[in-house]
């Protein structure tokens, strides 16, 4: 009769599968999509997605200035956030996604192998379900004082993670493992809370600081023609990376720094490139992405002596090396010069309706902006004063295309390159 007895209990619990994950998570699904169908997570958003060291991240209190949004369900695995992804991801477009997981998949007795090839296919479903080249970073697995005893497997999986965001542009790992340990190559406690597995106070800043420093520029409440668009791309150059961009001569731009800040510079005042028709000599365009309403952001720097006809450009509806749109930001204004000009197979046009008598040149930083609809062609033209555009055009006759930046033949720098999709509901 004991026998009988001891073996029910092993046949229920083996019996009784455990509810399916789908079924688990159900609740907290349904509550991120009310959130989204209310409006309260605005596309364009910075995603942090994961388990419960998300979900407790306070993103209010840690990143007043950013349009954080925290989808994290505690106990989830790197499966679930990609089970899900359709219903919690792919309807906020994110300007980027932060992750954090694995720690509860290793717990539960899967393999690094397994958690990395999680991680690939939820960052697969990125690049092909998001706008081009959302960024998605990886927060490490954590070296718990709880779990201890598994952070074999656990670096295992954060070298293999790692190894994929050296090796892709569009992905990064947020390396918060080093920073965790002490002098004794073990967790500090002053980091945890008192179950030695979520995160203190003191966590916390630690990661805020790791995490800060990758997420794209706040979008100021203030500022209208952002308002309501999705950040579609963004760089400051402080990975000192150039290689999202395409010259039409590598040789004439290079990465610069000047008291610590990052750009990139257009070093030749002539270079090799010879366009196929008459138009800007000198042009470096965004890899992989193409736009056809948006707003182009960025910072640029003449650096060429003082002349008249001192200038830099901005691309954009770029079809090829003779189809496209660019805006001459020229020191005086002629039929050739200050200008948004159409290449159209044959040397540029002006088509601009309105402009100045020149751009202001000097040797700072300056703001300059295109903000366009293909839908009504209207094309508007910003230089410092986002309220009041320098040059205005309507035109047609190219939808989509890439954007850049560059000159006619005059060197300069750029930083803070931003590209901010069409509003929502569009």
């Amino acid at each position: 009769m004991y026998r009988i007895l001891f073996i029910l209990p092993l046949l229920i619990s083996t019996t009784w599968a455990a509810p399916p994950t789908v079924n688990r998570w159900e609740k907290s699904i349904q509550w991120f999509e009310q959130v989204i169908k209310d409006g309260d997570s605005k596309p364009g958003s910075v995603l942090f997605i994961g388990s419960s060291s998300i979900r407790a991240w306070d993103l209010a209190e840690w990143f007043p200035e950013h349009a954080a949004i925290n989808h994290g369900f505690g106990g989830s695995e790197v499966s679930d956030s990609l089970q899900f992804f359709d219903r919690i991801v792919k309807p906020l477009r994110p300007s980027m996604i932060l992750m954090y997981a694995g720690d509860n998949d290793i717990a539960k007795g899967k393999t690094a192998e397994i958690v990395h090839a999680d991680f690939q296919s939820f960052a697969k479903r990125v690049k092909t379900d998001l706008a081009a080249g959302t960024k998605l970073a990886f927060i490490a697995i954590k070296p718990s004082i709880k779990r201890w005893s598994l952070s074999v497997e656990m670096a295992k999986a954060n070298a293999l993670i790692a190894k994929d965001c050296i090796a892709d542009d569009q992905l990064e790992y947020v390396d918060i493992w080093t920073p965790m340990l002490g002098t004794d190559g073990k967790p500090m406690p002053d980091l945890f809370a008192k179950d030695g597995l979520h995160l203190s106070n003191k966590g916390y800043t630690l990661w805020t600081a790791a995490v800060t420093k990758l997420l794209p520029p706040p979008v100021t409440a203030d500022d209208e023609a952002l308002s309501g668009r999705t950040l579609l791309f963004h760089t400051n150059f402080e990975d000192q990376k150039i290689d999202r961009f395409e010259p039409t001569d590598a040789t004439a731009w290079q990465l610069s720094e000047q008291d610590g800040n990052h750009f990139i510079s257009l070093t030749k005042k002539r270079s090799k490139y010879e366009p196929p028709v008459r138009s800007p000599y000198n042009r470096t365009l965004i890899k992989d992405l193409n736009v056809d309403s948006f707003v182009l952001d960025v910072k640029l720097q003449s650096t060429i002596p003082d002349y008249n006809h001192r200038d830099l450009c901005l691309f954009f509806g770029y079809q090829d090396n003779a189809h496209l749109y660019y805006v001459h930001l020229g020191k005086r204004t002629d039929d050739h010069a200050n200008q948004i000009f159409i290449v159209n197979d044959e040397p540029r046009t002006k088509i601009s309706t309105k402009t100045t008598a020149g751009i202001p040149w000097n040797d700072d930083w300056h703001h300059a902006r295109i903000v366009r609809d293909a839908e009504s062609g209207s094309i508007e033209v910003f230089y410092d004063d986002m309220q009041v555009p320098v040059m205005t055009a309507t035109d047609t006759t190219f939808g989509a295309g890439r954007v850049g930046v560059g000159s006619f033949d005059d060197t300069g720098n750029f930083d803070e390159i931003k590209v901010f999709g069409a509003k929502s509901g569009r």
